[in-house]
């Protein structure tokens, strides 16, 4: 299993904090001098918090997180479960339920459902409503979650890489760049990350086990 949430940021280039050139003559050989040292790691004690560019890149690594399962089972039938929103309720362990809206009957690209979402497992309960973005049978399928105003908060997808044994099933989220969930996510980001982290490992974990019950070749 593999799962990523990336905290830190590459300090850019043009971050006030970035690694300047190495002067000659100060400890610079004649191979380094001149040249900008490595790109490091900026920690959260040492981020340039007026730095357009730190704020910019930090934003980019930290709103998207996933987690990757194996799965003995053919891409075909993990694909035709995760894309089967009406199923969501079985793995999901905020949404309890969905439906498909407006005539669609299964999924397409540009397909819209509703979501009846709780909370962090607790609450509170609302619906949300999102519209299929990518719909690639086998291989990719995503959808985009609308917040107030009808523009998209969240992007999660479910992508399917086949093995010699089976599928590797990636599920991850992605967060708009608004300045509402920038604000969210400083004040929030690190506990609602983790919270995102642990249910795409259990949503995997339970597909994962129907799956697998059926056998490695259906």
């Amino acid at each position: 299993m593999e799962t990523v949430l990336a905290m830190g940021h590459y300090l850019p280039t043009n971050c006030r904090m970035s690694p300047r050139p190495t002067p000659e003559g100060v400890g610079a050989n004649s191979a380094t001098a001149g040249q900008p040292r490595r790109e490091r790691w900026c920690q959260p004690a040492q981020r340039c918090a007026d730095c357009r560019a730190c704020q910019v890149a930090r934003y980019a690594r930290v709103v998207r997180g996933s987690v990757t399962v194996h799965m003995a089972a053919s891409a075909d039938r993990v694909w035709n479960l995760v894309s089967d929103i009406t199923r969501t309720g079985e793995f999901s362990p905020e949404t309890f339920e969905a439906e498909w809206l407006g005539g669609a009957i299964g999924p397409e690209l540009g397909a819209r459902f509703r979501g009846h979402v709780r909370r962090n497992g607790r609450g509170p309960v609302y619906w949300t409503v999102c519209t299929v973005v990518a719909c690639d049978p086998g291989h990719e399928f995503a959808f985009a979650v609308a917040g107030p105003g009808k523009m998209t908060v969240n992007t999660w997808r479910y992508q399917l890489e086949p093995t010699a044994d089976g599928t590797d099933v990636t599920e991850s989220f992605e967060l708009a760049d608004t300045p509402l969930i920038r604000l969210y996510w400083m004040i929030a980001g690190f506990a609602r990350g983790r919270t995102n982290l642990d249910g795409m490992r259990v949503t995997l974990e339970k597909i994962k086990a129907v799956t697998e019950s059926a056998g490695p070749s259906q």
